[in-house]
């Protein structure tokens, strides 16, 4: 399958949850033809309930579709989970807040599975993510760039951007795209609230839950499309000519940020939020100095791989004229016999048919013959086959001519 072909498949699979059959509370996304990923969370708020509810859920949720049949809604009952918790810190690895719905009907065609990616290392990796906030129920979409994992193993993410949409509440539940690795690396499941300046959010990393999910039920894994993906896919020269690229783009982003955080900088009289702004300025020069590092580095890595490219194509270019050439030689050679064996035909028919005459015109013919057979190989067997049946007249025609010569 192509990548524009996954991306649409991702947004064939994102859900929209409703609250009382009206009220868009989250997203989720297929997993499987027939079962649903979504946040804990997001299911209580569906139906009505405490987020710190423990017990399985047996009651109905509603949803649709909407980027692929927007109000044909159908639906979904919990069938495991593992719901908020509050009481303890959380080690490197524990899950929480994920639920897996599983449909009551087939989706709507045209809808599939996410394609599944999971990496070791997602830093700096552009992401995008389609939620549903309180204000934009037909869903908005958000991007920026994730981090690393947190102390109970969330990926952390966020919007670089000095204008558009960040992930906020309503994007819980929801596939979390990775332009680098070309699928979904997680699901959205928390954003920052204590600092709204930071534009950050959490997602739970693609790993993490397929293992609590392999936990709770394992049957359910047997219908993902997962890939793991291994440093050596992730070397290869296309996944790093994407990666160029996406760093590329977030240069020219945080050099957009830098200009404007820079142009607001002299209009701006309090003297604190002036000091702030050139912190931020600082933090981005860095920034911005480090990626251009990693491009150069990136860069220089292609530089040699196409100056090895331009040599194996010189090579291939000599070698394929010298093939050429054989070839042609060759078929000149070939041309040439067929020539050269056709004209022996004509000239030892007329040969014999001359003959009789034992004129100068036959002796010619003839002689032509005798040259013909030394000079080509290919046509001596039929050579001698001619001297067997004429052995007497090409010398009678020469006594005799040396006769009258006389």
């Amino acid at each position: 399958m192509s990548i524009n072909n996954y991306r649409q498949t991702f947004k064939s699979a994102i859900a929209r949850i409703y609250y009382n059959g009206d009220v868009v509370v989250g997203a989720g996304f297929l997993i499987t033809e027939h079962h649903l990923l979504t946040c804990a969370h997001v299911v209580v708020a569906a139906l009505g309930k405490y987020t710190t509810a423990a017990e399985l859920p047996l009651e109905w949720l509603e949803l649709d579709f909407p980027l692929i049949a927007p109000g044909q809604k159908i639906r979904a009952k919990v069938k495991s989970w593992k719901p908020v918790q509050f009481e303890s810190d959380y080690s490197l690895g524990e899950v929480e807040d994920i639920a897996v719905l599983q449909l009551e009907s087939p989706p709507p065609k045209g809808c599939q599975a996410v394609r599944l990616v999971v990496s070791k290392d997602l830093w700096q990796h552009a992401f995008q993510i389609f939620g549903f906030p309180s204000s934009r129920p037909n869903g908005i979409w958000a991007s920026g760039v994730m981090r690393d994992q947190t102390t109970n193993g969330w990926i952390q993410m966020e919007d670089i951007k000095a204008q558009g949409y960040s992930v906020e509440p309503g994007f819980s539940g929801a596939p979390v795209w990775d332009e680098y690795l070309e699928g979904v690396a997680g699901m959205a499941v928390a954003y920052e609230k204590k600092r709204e300046e930071a534009k950050a959010a959490f997602m739970i990393p693609t790993a993490l839950f397929e293992s609590e999910i392999k936990r709770l039920d394992p049957s359910i894994l047997e219908g993902i499309n997962n890939q793991v993906l291994d440093q050596n896919i992730l070397d290869s020269s296309f996944f790093q000519k994407v990666k160029l690229k996406l760093k590329r783009d977030h240069w020219m982003i945080l050099v957009g940020k830098y200009n404007t955080i820079y142009n607001q900088l002299n209009s701006k009289s309090n003297q604190l939020q002036v000091i702030q702004m050139r912190e931020q300025l600082k933090l981005l020069e860095k920034e911005i100095a480090n990626e251009e590092q990693e491009i150069n580095k990136l860069a220089l890595n292609f530089s040699k791989e196409g100056n090895e490219n331009l040599l194996y194509s010189k090579m291939l270019s000599i070698i394929t004229t010298f093939l050429l050439l054989l070839f042609l030689i060759i078929g000149f050679t070939s041309f040439g016999s067929i020539r050269n064996t056709f004209t022996f035909n004509t000239q030892y028919n007329e040969c014999v048919e001359l003959a009789s005459t034992r004129s100068y015109k036959a002796l010619e013919i003839c002689e032509k013959i005798y040259a013909i057979c030394e000079l080509e190989s290919n046509i001596s067997k039929m050579c001698q086959e001619v001297l067997e049946e004429i052995p007497y007249m090409v010398k009678d025609i020469k006594i005799i001519h040396s006769i009258d010569n006389s």
